[in-house]
């Protein structure tokens, strides 16, 4: 579930302001859509504390610490992909 949020709120956010994103030479490529890497940078790091999680099912604080480094990721990767977007669709400067 926390990855089809992500997927929907990331895909969307990409959208804000296209037109002008495209002009500026801004927009993400391939009219928005998500490629390999964009999987892989944003979904490597939950789905290593994924497995990781699954591998130590019987070690109870491991698992909880995995949860929240899973949760964790997944935040900082939307809220970055949030600030890039919004950004380039309403900031004066990108960096």
């Amino acid at each position: 579930l926390v990855c089809v949020i992500f997927l929907v709120a990331a895909s969307r956010l990409t959208k804000v302001r296209y037109g002008q994103k495209l002009k500026e030479g801004t927009a993400q490529s391939r009219g928005g859509a998500r490629g390999p890497e964009n999987v892989w940078g944003a979904g490597g790091t939950p789905a290593i504390c994924a497995v990781l999680h699954l591998l130590l099912s019987s070690y109870p604080g491991a698992q909880a610490a995995l949860q929240l480094a899973y949760t964790c990721a997944v935040s900082t990767k939307l809220s970055d992909t949030c600030a890039s977007e919004v950004g380039k669709a309403f900031g004066r400067t990108t960096y």
